[in-house]
Parts: C-alpha cells; structure tokens; sequence
C-alpha cells in the first residue's frame, strides 16, 4: 500500500456511519505516513548506491596501489642486484689492478 492509494480510497456515506472528517484526517494522516515512508526508502536506497560506489572507488585505488607496491618492490629488487654486480665488478677490477702493478703488494 502506498500514498497514491490511500489518497484514492473512498467510502460510502451512511447516514449513522464513520463521521467522515475524522476518516478524512486519518486517511491524509496515513498519506503523510506512507510519503514519508517512501520519501525515507528512497533516501536510504540512494545512500545506499553512493556507499557502494564509494567502497567500489577505494577497492580500485587499493588495487592501483598494491600494484604500484609491487612495481617498487620489484624495482628495488633490481636496483639492489645491479648495485651487487656492480660491487663485484670493481671488486674485480680492484684485484686485477693490483695484480697489473708490478712493485705494488697488496694491503694486508
């Protein structure tokens, strides 16, 4: 049942029957309930909507920054191997100077 209904309600008069402004005070009062009602209903609906839209957003920014996460991880993980191949190539160059440089010992 809604307000539309309630508003198209119509009963017969009688002449010992419901006093008829009463029936009509309770019948608008019942609109009223059922606008509100509905009015509320819609609001919540459309809450509803925007907090399922706002959890949408923030689960595709946690997925763009688990991703970035990710890249940084790996980024590093390569910085840090280049870094290791670097060290072993001055470690190498640093042995075959010392071994190029006649008259020259090695520290120790």
């Amino acid at each position: 049942m809604d307000a539309d209904i309630v508003r198209e309600i119509e009963f017969s008069r009688s002449l010992r029957g419901y006093n008829t402004a009463e029936v009509d005070a309770f019948l608008e009062r019942m609109e009223g309930m059922f606008r509100r009602r509905d009015l509320e209903q819609e609001n919540l609906e459309k809450k509803l909507q925007e907090q399922s839209q706002r959890g949408t957003e923030q689960e595709n920014r946690i997925s763009f920054l688990a991703a970035k996460v990710e890249e940084g991880q790996q980024e590093a993980e390569t910085l840090r191997a280049e870094l290791a191949n670097a060290q072993a190539a001055l470690e190498a160059e640093k042995a075959r100077s010392s071994g190029s440089c006649p008259g020259r010992s090695a520290p120790g």
